[in-house]
């Protein structure tokens, strides 16, 4: 017998966890996850070096404090062209 335990997290600040008073949380507030996912994020402007910068913020806020210290996969969907654009790979690397 195997038990699958999901969580769904909807309208997260993803650079900055908050609480319920939207107010700056700790990792430990929140279930470490194996897998964190983000389809097409947008900040509504069509600014490749600004969502360049986000994305850097992003990676590092999902490596700090939504995965699970010892590894996890992150999985970020983006439009046709956006990585190149976004420079992706790059604010990964930071």
């Amino acid at each position: 017998s195997s038990s699958l335990t999901i969580s769904i997290q909807h309208g997260v600040n993803a650079v900055v966890p908050l609480n319920d008073s939207l107010e700056p949380v700790e990792h430990k507030e929140f279930p470490a996850a194996d897998h964190v996912l983000f389809h097409h994020p947008h900040l509504g402007t069509e600014d490749a070096s600004l969502h360049s910068r986000f994305l850097a913020h992003l990676f590092y806020s999902v490596t700090k404090n939504w995965m699970k210290p010892k590894g996890g996969v992150f999985h970020l969907t983006l439009v046709k062209g956006q990585c190149e654009r976004w420079k992706c790979l790059e604010a990964a690397q930071h």
